[in-house]
């Protein structure tokens, strides 16, 4: 489960935490959140596994295109990458471009910082 989906899982949550005190667990709006919330996970656990280029982990990750790419030729040459990098999954496209598994990418701690 990514930070993402915690924080929606919280957010959401606390929101309905009222209703379940005063109608309970069966209450049509706290089945339809916690129905919605189990949807956003499973979405969450399949874009986890997609392989997407560079500019879509930039995009998606905060990370700078030479930060992943770095990485990236650590890993693909058994080279040294930082422990939070070992699980990280790369392959090599079109002989220079990288392709990313992307919930192998840590979180970018500045992002972090930022929220």
């Amino acid at each position: 489960m990514t930070e993402l989906i915690r924080k929606l899982r919280e957010k959401v949550e606390a929101r309905i935490g009222p209703h379940v005190e005063m109608y309970g667990d069966d209450a049509p709006v706290v089945r339809m959140a916690r129905a919605i919330l189990q949807d956003a996970e499973k979405i969450d656990a399949e874009l986890a596994e997609q392989w997407v280029t560079t500019a879509e982990a930039v995009a998606r990750t905060g990370w700078v295109a030479e930060t992943l790419q770095k990485y990236a030729r650590s890993k693909l040459t058994d080279g040294p990458v930082p422990s939070a990098w070992k699980g990280l999954q790369v392959r090599l496209t079109d002989g220079v471009g990288y392709e990313f598994v992307i919930g192998t990418i840590p979180p970018n701690p500045r992002l972090a910082r930022a929220s």
